[in-house]
């Protein structure tokens, strides 16, 4: 997804990058930065302006190979390292018009949208097996380690961070599989999809800072993982909307000032369908264990069939 551009970061209405019609396509011109998988994708999907204000914002599919659109290098970047994002310059690249996603105007939908019901609970996942990484790094050092001729984990200093990071960590996989199961059943959950990614994000954070409190000066070199998974944590902060961000949209749900629920949408459309595919009732009624045992098993899956890739860095 195609979304971010430098002058205007996360204010998607600032975006300048802009498609007019001309005959039967549309002509794009502009640039888009931090774009997930820029230097391997075969197709794109880009928000550009066609109009004015929020309902001039239009979504197309553009193939990597089109003329005129060009890659910038790849930078290097901390953390991550199997995946990039790069930037996508656009200098009169012509598209055909059935390229357009929806209709004119549907642009600000598919940005929210993508970055809420896919780009957060991606990430989310992401920054979950991180902190999993940590505490087992963390855990495992610490048993090995002795000092004063104990295991390093039997110090009460070094077993309260221990507890800590246990604890951060089953919060926030409570909080994660609680999102997703809603999504799976098409129950309106931005606020559970936004709350996901930001108690991922800062609990994994936090545990990594403990992570290398334990392990100290051990921590600091490249022949442990906690290093690596310490860069990958800061990693996942800023794709899909910063933690300032989310706790800004979850301050609107509060206030009841929220405009939309976009899972509201999938919830409205395609609920009924999803319901019958998975054999998930509505509404949440008690149901006997094998049944929920089974439910169980399909939401289990459920972050590794995420295939859509981290959204934009700052982004929404």
């Amino acid at each position: 997804m195609a979304v971010t551009e430098r002058q205007s970061g996360s204010h998607v209405l600032g975006m300048a990058s802009n498609a007019e019609r001309d005959g039967d396509g549309y002509i794009l011109n502009g640039h888009k930065t931090y774009v997930g998988n820029s230097h391997v994708g075969d197709l794109h999907g880009v928000i550009v302006r066609t109009g004015g204000g929020s309902k001039g914002l239009s979504a197309f599919l553009v193939e990597a190979d089109r003329p005129g659109l060009s890659r910038a290098a790849l930078k290097p970047a901390m953390g991550l390292h199997g995946f990039g994002f790069g930037e996508l310059v656009f200098d009169n690249c012509r598209v055909p018009a059935e390229n357009l996603l929806g209709k004119e105007g549907d642009g600000l939908a598919v940005a929210y949208s993508s970055s809420i019901l896919y780009g957060r609970p991606n990430l989310t996942a992401v920054a979950l097996e991180i902190h999993h990484a940590l505490v087992d790094e963390t855990v495992a050092f610490a048993a090995q380690q002795h000092r004063y001729g104990s295991p390093l984990c039997e110090l009460p200093t070094i077993k309260q961070k221990l507890g800590q990071m246990q604890s951060r960590l089953m919060t926030a996989r409570l909080a994660a599989y609680h999102a997703v199961h809603m999504l799976d059943r098409a129950v309106p959950c931005d606020p559970e999809l936004i709350n996901a990614k930001l108690i991922n994000v800062e609990y994994a954070l936090d545990s990594a800072r403990n992570a290398m409190e334990v392990h100290a000066a051990c921590g600091l070199f490249a022949d442990r993982p906690i290093e690596r998974l310490l860069r990958d944590a800061h990693h996942i902060f800023a794709p899909a909307g910063t933690s300032d961000v989310q706790l800004l949209r979850l301050a609107e749900f509060a206030l009841g000032t929220s405009k939309t629920q976009w899972s509201q949408r999938i919830a409205s459309s395609a609920g009924s369908q999803a319901y019958r595919h998975h054999g998930c009732p509505v509404s949440y009624q008690p149901a006997s264990p094998d049944a929920a045992t089974q439910r169980q098993a399909r939401i289990s899956p459920t972050f590794s069939s995420i295939a859509v890739p981290p959204t934009l860095p700052g982004a929404m």
